[in-house]
């Protein structure tokens, strides 16, 4: 069972994946895209390239130029044979051997002038038998330790809390979600002025479920919404709080299963709000949980989340969906990027074996109507049916005409770049990123992070790369 977690305002973007014990950190970046939450990865060692370097003390600022580039792909993981014959992701760079210790990297947030990274040490094979720290940028290249005093503190059998949503409407005013992995319970720490101090405020908690996960979205000070998901049980509930949590309201709880499929409603979705009544939520791209969010789903709200209705924005006519039941196509839509309240882009993926059809959609009401603008034919790996993990095209619409498709390929990534929404685009292969990309944020046409998840004998760790040349070159952040 795997999760992903909840793009946010302003982008279409894949979420972070939440699968057992993880620890997130958070890094701010300058320049709004698109995606709200992420969260974790699997508790796991990492790579066999040289060990990840410790996190600087937070005194220092981390220069990106003096980040090491990242590794490049082992000759011997590289598949000679095209894309779309690869009989299993093991043989591609998608898996290594596990290196003895380093640090998970997870990006949680980007937008509003910032970006979250979680930076989690691995001791012992436990994330969670040290503290994470939380990072913070605002001009992509320097980034400072703020993570919350109150987090380092360990809890019975000396486990840390592990930091798991966040949400931002400046770069000085945000909520970061922890949890703690002894009682399970949320706290809620909120920032007014970029992280140099911080309030704290319960906000829930989660059941000893693999894949549960606490999505949040800030919209004021004092306005945000709560997503609580459990997909092993499966349950979700919706909840608003209007006095900065110190009170929550239910406003929507997942419906019950007819006959073993979900009925027309958001189940396990990602939601994202633009007011306090209107509102979307998608399967997302990758899907947030692909064991239940299958066939169609994108739905709107004009209540708050009391109520939800299904909307279905045009495809490409080559890229036909069959019925929800039928799992050897998938048909996803990201969460919408508006730019104003009345415009926006939408991505939608079908995914049909190692092809993959991307479409791009706009809205000028709001959301209320779409029309297809552009459609992209994309190779992805072959995976085997009922394999893991499966691979998808990652997209991002960080603006109206710039917009980003990420893929991986035999040896690394394909990057595919628009700067005229869809009249034009660019496609470059790069080996620079190692693991399978499993988020894509894009601030503009020239500058992305994308996070990269690399399945070990042990489990699964995160790393994070940096473009600032439209794909061309991928350096990684806290990583070697």
């Amino acid at each position: 069972m795997r999760l992903r977690a909840v793009p946010t305002w302003r982008s279409a973007s894949s979420s972070g994946r939440a699968v057992g014990t993880v620890a997130v950190v958070a890094a701010l970046v300058g320049c709004g895209s698109g995606v709200h939450d992420g969260s974790a990865s699997g508790s796991a060692p990492a790579l066999s390239s040289p060990a990840l370097p410790s996190p600087p003390p937070s005194s220092s600022p981390l220069s990106l130029s003096s980040v090491a580039p990242a590794p490049s792909v082992p000759s011997s993981l590289a598949a000679s044979s095209p894309v779309a014959s690869w009989p299993n992701p093991a043989a591609s760079n998608f898996s290594v051997p596990p290196a003895v210790s380093t640090p998970s990297v997870s990006l949680i947030y980007v937008d509003h002038g910032v970006a979250l990274v979680g930076v989690s040490p691995i001791g012992g094979g436990d994330q969670s038998a040290q503290p994470s720290t939380l990072w913070m940028s605002t001009d992509r290249s320097h980034w400072r330790d703020v993570t919350p005093p109150a987090s380092r503190q360990p809890f019975e059998g000396n486990l840390y809390v592990m930091f798991d949503q966040a949400s931002f409407i400046s770069p000085t005013t945000g909520w970061v979600t922890t949890w703690n992995g002894w009682n399970l319970a949320v706290t809620i720490y909120r920032t007014a002025d970029g992280g140099k101090s911080w309030t704290s405020a319960p906000g829930g908690g989660h059941s000893f479920h693999a894949g549960d996960a606490e999505w949040i979205q800030l919209l004021s000070p004092t306005l945000a919404f709560s997503e609580t998901v459990t997909p092993v049980a499966p349950r979700m509930y919706l909840r608003v709080t209007t006095d900065a949590g110190a009170s929550w309201r239910t406003l929507y709880t997942g419906p019950s299963f007819d006959n073993g499929n979900p009925p027309p409603n958001p189940f396990l979705l990602p939601m994202v709000f633009t007011s306090q009544l209107r509102g979307f939520a998608a399967t997302a791209i990758p899907p947030s949980d692909f064991e239940v969010a299958q066939g169609e789903g994108f739905f709107q709200t004009t209540d708050g989340g009391v109520s939800w209705t299904v909307l279905t924005p045009p495809r490409a006519p080559s890229a036909a969906c069959p019925p929800p039941d039928d799992s050897a196509i998938e048909c996803l839509f990201g969460l919408p990027s508006f730019s104003d309240s009345n415009h926006a882009v939408l991505a939608s993926e079908v995914v049909d074996g190692a092809h993959t059809t991307v479409g791009f959609d706009i809205t000028t009401d709001g959301g209320s109507t779409w029309r297809l603008t552009t459609t992209v034919d994309v190779p992805i790996p072959l995976v085997p049916p009922g394999s893991y993990p499966k691979t998808y095209a990652l997209v991002a619409t960080p603006s109206s005409r710039a917009w980003w498709i990420v893929s991986p390929n035999a040896g690394g990534v394909t990057t595919r770049v628009t700067a005229d929404a869809g009249q034009h685009w660019s496609a470059i292969d790069s080996n620079d990123v190692l693991g399978l990309p499993d988020k894509l944020e894009a601030l503009d046409a020239t500058h992305a992070l994308l996070n990269t998840e690399i399945t070990t004998s042990n489990g699964t760790t995160g790393a994070l790369y940096v473009t600032n040349d439209g794909g061309r070159s991928w350096k990684s952040l806290f990583g070697s």
